[in-house]
């Protein structure tokens, strides 16, 4: 007896033999700490960490410079420290007087249509316009689960991408021609949680307005996988959960307050579920706005939509003195 606690001594191993409840318990010890480590990561805070993936310019070179029309395009590469470069196309009005400055409008697309995606605007508006090439460089349609081999790239081309923002960010704020006190950032799908979160983190951005978009990430990319194949639903959910957890818009889009917010979402889009859109509204703070469209999810074709978008933005931010 040791301080009035009774020590047994087995004397034979051999008749006491483990049961199949003591190896469950056993198990169980592993698989709980790594669901203690699941859920820390989870509810993680990754602000510092989304803040780190910019790193600074370390050079930026003016790759191309043309007239387009009424519009001046240039295209520039960024390298970071971080060791990742990536490209952002500008447009300009060609005919700015000296000293002249203008609005400007970063836009964050799909991850095929990148910078591209200025390109797709028709406006007569005087604003820069700044489009965005993502840091992956990697496969954009997989086949089946073909994508878990690439996760550890997808992973590193997600934070990459994000730097990409708020380095773009900066490096417009250094242009003569740009008012830094309206610089807005538009978010569409793929783009809606950059967007979010950029904003949140950046004083320097003035607006957001967010198209086809929302909250619970994860939800939304489930919502991607092909009717024949949602019974892998459950098994890629802590997978996803995982990876995108650093950028879930919900937990910062608050944080873009008092600066306005815009969600201009379809009603008939089969791509961002309902409760998504509504998520992200709800938990936005004042001043905020929702506008509902009878239409599909965007795509870089849909011209039409695009534009009858792009009129609903502009009227809102010329009502909120963000464009001239």
């Amino acid at each position: 007896m040791i301080g009035g606690i009774t020590l047994t001594r087995l004397s034979n191993t051999k008749n006491h033999p483990f049961s199949i409840e003591d190896w469950i318990g056993l198990a169980m010890i592993p698989l709980l700490a790594a669901l203690i480590l699941f859920i820390h990561h989870l509810n993680y805070d990754y602000t510092e960490f989304l803040k780190s993936q910019a790193g600074t310019i370390e050079s930026h070179t003016l790759v191309s410079a043309n007239i387009q029309g009424r519009w001046l395009d240039r295209s520039y590469q960024i390298r970071s420290t971080r060791g990742y470069h990536f490209n952002i196309r500008i447009r300009i009005p060609a005919n700015l007087e000296s000293g002249q400055q203008v609005p400007a409008l970063i836009i964050l697309g799909g991850i095929e249509t990148g910078s591209r995606s200025i390109q797709l605007i028709n406006t007569n508006s005087n604003l820069m316009l700044v489009g965005v090439d993502y840091a992956y460089k990697g496969k954009t349609r997989y086949s089946n689960l073909e994508f878990l081999f690439d996760l550890p790239i997808i992973s590193t081309a997600i934070a990459e991408s994000f730097g990409a923002v708020l380095l773009t960010t900066g490096f417009i704020h250094t242009f003569p021609e740009v008012d830094t006190n309206r610089v807005v950032m538009i978010g569409s799908s793929f783009g809606v949680p950059y967007s979010v979160i950029a904003t949140a983190l950046d004083s320097r951005i003035d607006g957001l307005v967010n198209t086809h978009g929302g909250g619970h990430l994860v939800d939304m990319v489930l919502h991607q996988i092909p009717d024949d194949l949602q019974y892998l639903s459950p098994f890629l959910w802590p997978i996803a959960a995982y990876l995108l957890a650093p950028y879930e818009p919900l937990n910062y889009i608050h944080l873009v307050s008092p600066r306005p917010f815009l969600l201009i979402n379809a009603t008939r889009d089969e791509r961002i579920p309902y409760d998504s859109m509504i998520a992200l509204f709800q938990m936005a703070s004042e001043p905020k706005d929702i506008v509902w469209m009878d239409s599909k999810h965007i795509l870089p074709s849909k011209k039409e939509l695009i534009n009858d978008m792009l009129n609903v933005a502009e009227i809102w931010l010329l009502e909120r003195n963000l464009l001239d």
